[in-house]
């Protein structure tokens, strides 16, 4: 596999702790790594297109839901490449919350010489789907998806 690099033009964010906040990305290069996010759910989304150029690459970073009900841990809609590697989807003992879906990728990957995958993720306790792929291209490699109601969902149409 390749390597997560995060490139100068990108928007970065690194080793940060989100706790209940609402995230919110211009429509651009994204590059997130060893964040946690505590009843924050990630949406990137490219607004107005669909396979477009840009790239997000999640990589080392943990979600837990709280007290809250979200409907995913991380939506990517509209990026032409995305990596999303090594992060844990769970909650802890006394969460009282949950995620509907784990991972969704959206009119993802047209890209055709970037990396498009979710690997080496570890996704369990969601009350709906643990990974969610929609009219999209890349890799899923060595996850460990358990204990949700559903494992995934691979739709193309």
């Amino acid at each position: 596999m390749p390597s997560h690099r995060c490139y100068s033009m990108w928007t970065s964010l690194n080793n940060i702790t989100f706790d209940n906040c609402q995230l919110s990305f211009p429509n651009d290069n994204v590059c997130i790594s060893s964040c946690n996010f505590y009843s924050t759910p990630l949406d990137l989304n490219i607004s107005d297109a669909i396979y477009t150029g840009e790239s997000v690459t999640i990589n080392n970073c943990s979600f837990y839901p709280g007290s809250e009900i979200f409907n995913y841990a991380v939506n990517i809609s509209g990026y032409g490449s995305y990596s999303v590697s090594n992060c844990n989807i769970t909650k802890f003992v006394n969460d009282t919350g949950c995620f509907r879906n784990g991972i969704q990728i959206y009119y993802c990957g047209n890209s055709t010489s970037a990396t498009k995958s979710i690997n080496n993720n570890t996704i369990n306790y969601c009350i709906g789907t643990g990974l969610m792929v929609y009219n999209s291209i890349g890799d899923i490699v060595m996850n460990k998806i358990h204990n949700n109601n559903n494992i995934y969902m691979l739709k193309y149409q």
